[in-house]
């Protein structure tokens, strides 16, 4: 009997059923975005994150664990602020939101240091892509943007900048390990970026659809990015592990 209580609750097990209740969440959201049922999302976009985090805290703790860990909390704290109908609230969750980018930079940084001018390419890339955004928000919102909403436009721009650079410096120069899924989770992001501005400045978040779009790119970027994280993780610890034992 013990031995059937330990296979069910088997770190594969107990990983795979938090994955698959990740997703299941996540159609919940897109529905209830979709269909207008606002106020259900309460069931939905909070359960988000504390899945994934649970599903992270069963993996070995890493050089980039806390940095991570802590992206995730900052994104839930993000999800649970910006489905309120205050309008602070959901600043605040923007602010959580970005707080969460910038560890997650850090974490690329940790993994694979930035320095010039190897770092131009994707610092160019970056800034270029940051222009764009700006230009197709001022473009598409013209005089519905505010003064405060044009603050918060340029310091959110700066902070994808920030992500995006060192996420492709990342993926560009680190040969080792395989952190190509960077260049899907990196546009996945941006796109759900956009993709939130258009619904609030061009379509007045009259196409529903085009949130729901917004969430799933914002899901899957989070599982996407953590769970590849992880794989490299254990790869990387495996490798010290041998290494100290040869030595």
């Amino acid at each position: 009997m013990f031995a059937a209580i330990k296979k069910i609750f088997s770190y594969s097990r107990v990983h795979k059923t938090l994955i698959a209740l990740f997703f299941i969440s996540l159609v919940f959201e897109c529905y209830f975005l979709y269909d207008r049922q606002y106020t259900h999302r309460l069931y939905s976009r909070t359960f988000l994150m504390p899945l994934l985090i649970m599903a992270y805290m069963l993996h070995v703790v890493s050089r980039v664990h806390l940095l991570l860990l802590a992206a995730l909390l900052m994104s839930w704290a993000g999800d649970c602020l910006t489905i309120q109908f205050s309008v602070k609230l959901q600043w605040l969750g923007l602010l959580g939101y970005a707080i969460s980018f910038i560890l997650y930079a850090l974490a690329f940084k940790r993994l694979h240091p930035f320095s010039l001018p190897s770092g131009l390419i994707p610092l160019a890339i970056g800034l270029i892509g940051a222009g764009v955004y700006i230009y197709l928000i001022q473009f598409f919102g013209k005089n519905r943007i505010l003064l405060m909403d044009k603050a918060r436009m340029f310091a959110y721009a700066g902070v994808l900048v920030y992500f995006v650079t060192l996420g492709l410096n990342t993926a560009l120069f680190n040969k080792k390990y395989g952190f190509k899924f960077l260049f899907i989770s990196l546009f996945l992001l941006v796109a759900a970026n956009l993709l939130f501005e258009s619904s609030i400045y061009v379509f007045h978040r009259t196409k529903t659809y085009i949130d729901v779009i917004t969430a799933a790119c914002y899901g899957v970027f989070h599982i996407l990015t953590i769970s590849k994280i992880m794989a490299i993780e254990q790869q990387i610890m495996i490798e010290e592990d041998m290494k100290e034992l040869y030595e």
